[in-house]
């Protein structure tokens, strides 16, 4: 999940996935989740994701033709303006670079002197 405007992730944002059953989760501070969804819940073939953060209006996207333990994709940008819709208004598209993040680099770049560089 990411700001619209600035195009930075929406920190800890949480996530409701809505089927036959609503399972809910908080996303990391990159704006990112991961859920596995049983049977039951995908019973329908579609679910609802909403997302969720503080000060923002929630957001919505479809996901249709969903079975268990598919991998599937839900991209969510949030404006950070005020809109004047009474209910959870669709998602927007997210930044071109965010939808495949590079690996992360666990190593230090320059470790200190008296410590061993790790590899």
């Amino acid at each position: 999940m990411f700001f619209y405007e600035s195009q930075t992730p929406v920190i800890y944002p949480e996530v409701c996935l809505f089927g036959t059953d609503t399972l809910c989760i908080r996303g990391d501070r990159d704006g990112r989740f991961r859920a596995q969804l049983t049977e039951r819940q995908v019973e329908t073939g579609t679910i609802v994701v909403r997302f969720r953060a503080e000060g923002l209006q929630p957001a919505t996207a479809d996901v249709a033709n969903v079975t268990t333990g598919e991998r599937f994709v839900v991209n969510c940008a949030i404006s950070d303006r005020v809109s004047l819709s009474s209910g959870p208004v669709p998602c927007l598209p997210i930044p071109a670079d965010a939808a495949d993040p590079p690996p992360a680099d666990t190593t230090p770049a320059n470790p200190p002197p008296d410590e061993p560089q790790r590899g």
